[in-house]
């Protein structure tokens, strides 16, 4: 390599650490996304988030954000280095932190797919029954839920009905990025 293509390419790369000191991409619910979606009950879908990524006094916490980011550390650090290798050989930092973007947000909505990476805690026997049924109608329906067995419900419940954190699907659909 020629100095002056070393100075032009070394060039290149201070200019492109440049950008990715200035620029960051977050993954998540966005506000600037979530505010346009509410569910049929009024709340929104940052209360729901919230509520299932932390956990309530009556929900139990079902991380979809950190917990999965935690578990798949490694393949998102291994993948974060492959693209900043790739920005630092000419690719846009844009794109590069997109592309990172993408793949945090894929490890995210995995988690709706597969329970949690199979870490979140089941239904309860009150929901797992009013989502075979298709809700509620009364407290007595309510009772009655509570008192069937969970194994039960599986046995009859469609493919699909029984699926952690899905029901509109509105949630997991609202997870996304945005690079800033």
């Amino acid at each position: 390599m020629t100095p002056d293509k070393f100075l032009a390419r070394s060039q290149q790369q201070l200019m492109a650490m440049r950008q990715i000191k200035r620029k960051h991409v977050a993954v998540g619910v966005l506000a600037s996304e979530a505010s346009k979606r509410v569910y049929e009950s009024g709340a929104d879908v940052l209360q729901v988030a919230a509520a299932n990524e932390f956990g309530t006094t009556t929900i139990p916490q079902r991380s979809f954000l950190v917990m999965p980011q935690e578990l798949k550390a490694p393949e998102i650090s291994k993948f974060i280095r492959v693209q900043l290798g790739k920005v630092l050989e000419g690719r846009e930092v844009k794109k590069g932190l997109g592309l990172i973007g993408v793949f945090v947000t894929n490890v995210s909505v995995d988690a709706f797919d597969t329970g949690g990476f199979g870490k979140w805690p089941p239904h309860s026997d009150i929901t797992t029954e009013l989502r075979r049924s298709g809700g509620a109608s009364s407290i007595k329906d309510v009772a009655n839920a509570a008192k069937a067995s969970k194994s039960a419900f599986f046995e009859k419940a469609r493919d699909g009905e029984n699926a952690l954190l899905i029901d509109t699907g509105t949630l997991k659909n609202s997870v996304t990025y945005e690079v800033r």
